[in-house]
C-alpha cells in the first residue's frame, strides 16, 4: 500500500510518516502542485494527502487503484470532487482544522477595521496624535454583523462578537433555523445582510454556487462604511 504527500507547507512530515508507517504502509513525500508533473508520482498510490496541490480531473483519471483523497484543511476546492466520485474514490478533509485561529483571524480583522486601528497607527507615525482623523468610529454595540455561512468558524466567531454587544445576522441554505436561534443569532437573506451589516464575514466553502457570490451587485448594496472580511 502506497501514501503519497503531494506538498505541504510544514517543517515536516515525520508525525504522518510514523502513522502511515507503522500501519504497514509505504510513505512518500513531494513538493509538487501541477497535474502534469504530479501524474507519475501519483498514479500508482492507494491514498493521496494534499495541502495546495491541483488534483483535477487529469490526475484522478490517471489514478490506477486510489481510494482516497485527503486535504490538509477543511476547503476542497482544489480537488475536482466530482471525478473523484465518478472514480469510487473518497475525498476526506479535517473539519475542525484550524478553527481557534481562523475564526481569530476573522474577529481581529473586524476589530481592527471597526476601531480603524491601522489608519490611527498612521498617523500616530507621523506624529499627529488623537483621534480626529478617524471620525466618526461607531460603538460595536450599534453594529450588525453578518456572516455568510455558519459553520464550526462562523459559529465560534459568531460567539466572540457577541461578546462586543454586536448584533449577528446569518445566511447558511444549509443550517437548522434551530443552530441559528440557539447562538443567539438571526436568519438573513445575502441581500438582507449586504443591506445592513456594518461587518461583513465570508465563511463559505469554495464550490460552483458559491463562487462570486459576493460581486458587483452585493457591493452596491452595502453601507459605504461597511467592512468585509474573507477568511474563506
Amino acid at each position: 500500500m502506497k501514501v503519497v504527500i503531494t506538498d505541504y507547507q510544514y517543517d515536516n512530515v515525520d508525525a504522518e510518516r510514523r502513522i502511515v508507517e507503522d500501519a504497514g504502509f509505504e510513505l512518500l513525500d513531494y513538493q509538487v502542485k501541477t497535474p502534469g508533473a504530479l501524474i507519475p508520482l501519483v498514479k500508482d498510490a492507494d491514498a493521496i494527502i494534499t495541502q495546495y496541490a491541483d488534483i483535477d480531473r487529469q490526475v484522478i483519471e490517471s489514478l490506477e487503484h486510489c481510494k482516497m483523497i485527503i486535504k490538509y484543511g477543511i476547503g476542497v476546492n482544489n480537488i475536482d470532487c466530482r471525478a473523484a466520485g465518478e472514480k469510487g474514490i473518497y475525498v476526506c478533509n479535517v473539519p475542525d482544522y484550524g478553527v481557534h485561529e481562523v475564526s481569530d483571524q476573522a474577529v481581529t480583522m473586524i476589530l481592527c477595521l471597526g476601531t480603524k486601528l491601522e489608519p490611527l497607527q498612521e498617523d500616530l507615525r507621523r506624529g499627529t496624535w488623537g483621534y480626529g482623523g478617524i471620525v466618526p468610529v461607531k460603538r460595536f454595540t450599534e453594529c450588525r454583523a453578518g456572516l455568510i455561512g455558519f459553520g464550526r468558524i462562523p459559529q465560534m466567531v459568531c460567539r466572540k462578537l457577541q461578546a462586543f454587544g454586536m448584533e449577528i445576522l446569518v445566511y447558511d441554505p444549509f443550517v437548522d433555523d434551530a443552530v441559528i436561534e440557539a447562538a443567539g443569532a438571526s436568519r438573513a437573506s445575502v441581500e438582507e445582510i449586504c443591506r445592513n451589516a456594518d461587518f461583513i464575514s465570508v465563511h463559505c466553502p469554495l464550490t460552483e454556487e458559491t463562487r462570486h457570490m459576493i460581486g458587483e451587485k452585493e457591493f452596491a448594496m452595502m453601507k459605504p462604511e461597511c467592512c468585509i472580511v474573507n477568511t474563506a
